[in-house]
């Protein structure tokens, strides 16, 4: 599970604790395991981790196993080499005032 996140940007977001947070809440939900979760006594408070950062950091890796339709493939499997990727960011890059 936190091979995966490698793929996102959470590393350079968020702390590693709220990581490791998001790890053991996927974890538990496709283990079917109940974690306390009722204040005072949540879960993610032992790893001072801010219940919106962990959600956060579980929407991101589940992102990478959402299905893709071909066309997003197609985009993707454009996106090869580091040249494509900048001129994709160039050619899609939007004016901050």
């Amino acid at each position: 599970m936190l091979w995966y996140s490698l793929q996102t940007p959470v590393y350079a977001l968020y702390a590693v604790p709220t990581i490791v947070s998001a790890a053991i809440l996927l974890a538990s939900r496709h283990l079917e395991i109940a974690l306390p979760s009722s204040p005072p006594h949540c879960w993610w408070d032992l790893f001072d981790a801010p219940w919106e950062d962990v959600w956060s950091v579980c929407g991101y890796i589940m992102r990478l196993y959402r299905d893709r339709t071909p066309e997003d493939n197609t985009r993707v499997m454009k996106l090869v080499s580091k040249k494509d990727v900048r001129r994709w960011l160039e050619d899609n890059a939007v004016m901050l005032s």
